[in-house]
């Protein structure tokens, strides 16, 4: 795998998946040839514990740059959740 690529921004709903698969991999040390969907609860992921979570928000902020409103962040359940969570931080942060 290589390092993570802060410029690469993602333009739709599957790349910016992509992007939250990958940090869930790297920080909850999850095989890569586990399937995620967008559909599975956080909660039921391996070693998803409330503090690996949240170092899993705060790299997805780092990596592009934006903050994520608190409620929101609470209310994350789901993989898909969390991906609507970057991609609203981004189109907020366009302005």
């Amino acid at each position: 795998m290589g390092t993570t690529d802060n410029t690469a921004v993602p333009v739709n709903r599957d790349e910016a998946f992509e992007a939250v698969c990958e940090e869930l991999r790297r920080e909850l040390e999850l095989p890569g040839d586990l399937n995620l969907t967008a559909s599975d609860p956080l909660d039921l992921i391996p070693g998803a514990e409330s503090i690996r979570l949240m170092r899993v928000v705060a790299a997805l902020e780092g990596r592009y740059d934006v903050e994520f409103d608190d409620h929101a962040v609470r209310d994350t359940e789901t993989i898909g959740d969390m991906t609507d969570l970057v991609l609203a931080a981004l189109k907020d942060a366009e302005g």
